[in-house]
């Protein structure tokens, strides 16, 4: 009679694969560990040693996601000048602009806004940052960004609204003519 049962044998390259993943995984979780010291010179020295800066973990996040989760102002900026890509999305469709919401921090916020964030992308359960806004700080943060995604949405703005809701922001002392015209434009392409 013949030997029906079936063998199992390792494959050798998942293996490999997971070990990747966890070496990012380990590799992440240290680099968040910088993030959280705010140190300046640190993340830089990081930044320095990083061949990829839009590399994710096994969750789909980047070092830009756990910066804005952190509030990390200055990693932020440090991490969009060397090409952080400011609309990634980790495993569950969110970007660095939600992560920034949920931890509700209006100068992170501003910032991935200034430099070109898109607060209309919609996560795996179709919430928007606005969306985030609205249930989770309906009485402080929303009452700050509503007229945006009024405009941002197109429902009757202008490129003056919009600028006008960029300056409300506070937004427009913190760069030049320049960038507050591509911003300006930006926006107003929504409208």
């Amino acid at each position: 009679m013949q030997n029906t049962s079936v063998r199992l044998v390792p494959v050798i390259w998942k293996k490999k694969v997971v070990d990747v993943n966890q070496q990012l995984d380990d590799d992440m979780r240290a680099a968040v560990r910088i993030l959280k010291s705010g140190d300046m010179s640190t993340i830089e020295s990081m930044l320095k040693g990083i061949d990829d800066v839009n590399w994710k973990c096994s969750d789909g996040n980047t070092l830009l996601h756990w910066a804005a989760t952190l509030s990390n102002i200055y990693a932020v900026r440090v991490l969009l000048g060397v090409g952080a890509d400011i609309d990634a999305v980790n495993a569950v469709g969110a970007t660095p602009l939600h992560c920034a919401t949920l931890c509700g921090s209006c100068e992170t916020i501003n910032e991935l806004l200034l430099h070109g964030a898109d607060p209309t992308i919609r996560n795996q359960r179709g919430h928007t940052v606005f969306d985030f806004m609205r249930d989770l700080w309906a009485d402080t943060l929303y009452e700050e960004y509503e007229e945006l995604e009024r405009v941002l949405l197109g429902l009757d703005g202008d490129e003056q609204e919009a600028d006008n809701i960029l300056l409300s922001m506070g937004i427009s002392s913190n760069y030049d003519l320049m960038t507050k015209r591509d911003l300006r434009k930006t926006v107003s392409m929504y409208v």
